[in-house]
């Protein structure tokens, strides 16, 4: 039965994954200018459909999003979805442990005017110290390590108090 339960959770993440870039491509299509992407709308949209997708309990675990009015281009806009959905995706399933309550922020601001600070927060039970993060086997972590370089961003991580991915992206 183990193994039926990690096939179905591996298949689960997949789904996320492909429903973050079509997101993202329907949010593109909406749009006035095929050019650029809202990507706050993508990231209300990823948050909902992930709360959903894991039956997140609203009443334990809040998710608080704090965005500027932020337009992307695609080529930036679906790397940054993913990553969303992997640290959004590690936060619900990881970090609110038997039962534990807690918040998961997100926001999204600018800093300069050519840099971008996305920031995916949660005050959950942290990444343990023997935990490898720079030599993950897990994909999720893979990816955002893989996709924040293939968008130049410069990713900072905090293990707990808060447990934070900080990135810094030039737009």
């Amino acid at each position: 039965m183990l193994l039926n339960e990690n096939v179905v959770s591996v298949l689960k993440e997949s789904q996320n994954r492909v429903k973050s870039m079509a997101m993202i491509h329907q949010i593109l299509y909406e749009s006035a200018d095929f050019s650029h992407v809202d990507f706050s709308s993508v990231i209300h949209s990823l948050v909902s459909n992930l709360a959903a997708s894991y039956a997140l309990d609203s009443s334990r675990i809040q998710v608080n999003i704090d965005t500027d009015q932020v337009l992307l281009p695609i080529d930036t806009s679906i790397p940054l979805g993913l990553i969303l959905n992997e640290l959004c995706t590690n936060s619900i399933k990881y970090a609110f442990v038997e039962n534990h309550s807690g918040s998961i922020n997100i926001s999204l601001k600018y800093r300069e005017p050519d840099k971008l600070q996305i920031l995916i927060a949660d005050d959950g039970v942290g990444i343990p110290e023997e935990f490898d993060i720079e030599n993950a086997s897990s994909l999720g972590l893979q990816l955002v390590q893989l996709l924040s370089e293939q968008i130049s961003a410069k990713l900072t991580i905090q293990r707990k108090n808060p447990t934070s991915f900080s990135f810094i992206v030039p737009v």
